[in-house]
């Protein structure tokens, strides 16, 4: 990935490369649903094993862990100008499975550096 993606469907579909595989329990499957409202978002179904991150448009099956937001703010938080703790808490981003997204945001490699 040469450029950083900045609108929330292209982030969703960077997360196979920002997998880290070697961060992944052996034998893990897991399934998230990413509903993001807006021109800059869509809906998406992340598959995570222990060997690969795929991300396919729409929502397929049935998913651990579905997330809901705006494309605006996904992206400020996925970007690291807006507080994700702040925006779950304030309902900005509803997530229905918060100990599996937990583990999930574990993952991958940010798109941002921490100060």
């Amino acid at each position: 990935m040469t450029e950083t993606p900045t609108k929330a469907a292209d982030i969703i579909r960077s997360l196979p490369q920002r997998f880290k595989k070697n961060e992944v329990d052996p034998g893990t499957q897991s399934v998230f649903h990413f509903d993001i409202s807006g021109k800059n978002g869509g809906q998406f179904t992340v598959y995570v094993d222990e060997n690969e991150c795929r991300v396919v448009d729409g929502l397929e099956g049935e998913a651990e862990c579905m997330i809901k937001a705006q494309d605006d703010v996904y992206e400020e938080v996925e970007l690291g100008k807006r507080n994700a703790q702040m925006a779950v808490f304030m309902g900005k981003i509803k997530i229905s499975n918060l100990p599996k997204m937990l583990q999930f945001i574990n993952l991958f490699d940010r798109l941002y550096k921490r100060n």
